[in-house]
């Protein structure tokens, strides 16, 4: 998109339409004119690269939001949770019979 408004109200315009967030950032190439690029963000908690650097851009209506986009969307995965998967990851690698050692 040519103009930063294009692209904002567009992003904005998708965001309110599916609840789930959008990036916005700038293509700026040697010689060349800006330009906006917009695509859909994973959710918050697993954002990395890029993904942080961009302009965030949410629905406008928190109710409709996705859970794990929106401006009140946990930004890091809880400790029980991240325990949790790890337990479930050690029981698969058992079941499948690899040869996983668990920590001592």
């Amino acid at each position: 998109m040519k103009t930063y408004e294009e692209a904002r109200a567009h992003a904005q315009r998708a965001a309110n339409a599916d609840g789930m967030d959008r990036g916005l950032e700038v293509l700026r190439l040697k010689g060349l004119p800006d330009n906006y690029h917009v695509f859909l963000l994973p959710e918050r908690r697993n954002r990395c690269g890029h993904e942080l650097r961009c302009e965030v851009v949410s629905c406008e209506t928190l109710a409709k939001c996705v859970p794990g986009h929106g401006p009140e969307a946990p930004a890091h995965v809880p400790v029980e949770e991240r325990l949790a998967i790890a337990r479930g990851l050690g029981r698969m690698l058992d079941g499948l019979g690899v040869g996983y050692r668990r920590p001592e």
